[in-house]
C-alpha cells in the first residue's frame, strides 16, 4: 500500500523535527536505526520499508550517506542487527530470509535496548503493525529519558507517532 501525500508530509515533518532537535548528536555522516517488527507479514513489511526508504531518500541530501543499523525485533531480549545501505532495503533479496515471528514483546524492553546500544543514532524509526505491549508505562518512560524520546518515531498502520504518542497508544 503506497503512502499518501499527507502521510508522507507528516512523516517528513516528524523526521525534520527529530533531525533538528537541540542536543541531538551531530557529525558529518548521519547514523540511524530502523527497527523492523518481525510480527509483520513479509509482504507488508517489505512494502512499508520500501515506501519509507523512498520517502526518506527523496527528501534530501542528508539521507544519501547514512550509516543504517537495521534491527530485526523478534521478541523480548532478541533483536538481531545488521548494517545496510538504504538502497539495499529497496531490493526484494534483502527480505528473502525473513520469516515472521509472532512472540510477545514489550516496548519498554525495546526502548531499554535502544537506549543502551543505539545512543549514537540521530534518528530511530520503528516499523510495526502494533503487535507489541507496553507492560510497564513507568519503565517505558524511564527508558525514553534522556534522549530516546526525542529521536524515536514509530510507523504503525501508515501513521507516524513520536515517543510520547507511542506510549499513549499502548
Amino acid at each position: 500500500m503506497a503512502i499518501t501525500i499527507v502521510q508522507r508530509q507528516k512523516l517528513l515533518q516528524q523526521v525534520e523535527r527529530v533531525l533538528h532537535v537541540p542536543g541531538n548528536f551531530t557529525k558529518e555522516i548521519l547514523e540511524m536505526a530502523l527497527v523492523l517488527d518481525c510480527a509483520m507479514e513479509k509482504e507488508e513489511l517489505e512494502e512499508t520499508v520500501i515506501e519509507l526508504v523512498k520517502t526518506l531518500k527523496g527528501h534530501g541530501q542528508v539521507f544519501r550517506n547514512v550509516r543504517l543499523n537495521v534491527l530485526w525485533w523478534k521478541e523480548d531480549g532478541k533483536v538481531e542487527s545488521t548494517v545496510a545501505a538504504m538502497p539495499r532495503l529497496m531490493m526484494p533479496g534483502f527480505y528473502q530470509e525473513f520469516e515472521p515471528v509472532k512472540r510477545k514483546k514489550t516496548l519498554e524492553k525495546l526502548a531499554g535496548y535502544l537506549k543502551m546500544y543505539y545512543a549514537r543514532s540521530k534518528l530511530i524509526i520503528v516499523v510495526t503493525n502494533g503487535a507489541y505491549e507496553i507492560g510497564d508505562q513507568d519503565q517505558a518512560k524511564r527508558n525514553g529519558e534522556p534522549f530516546l524520546k526525542r529521536k524515536f518515531l514509530l510507523w504503525r498502520k501508515q501513521e507516524v507517532f513520536d515517543y510520547r504518542e507511542t506510549l499513549l497508544l499502548g
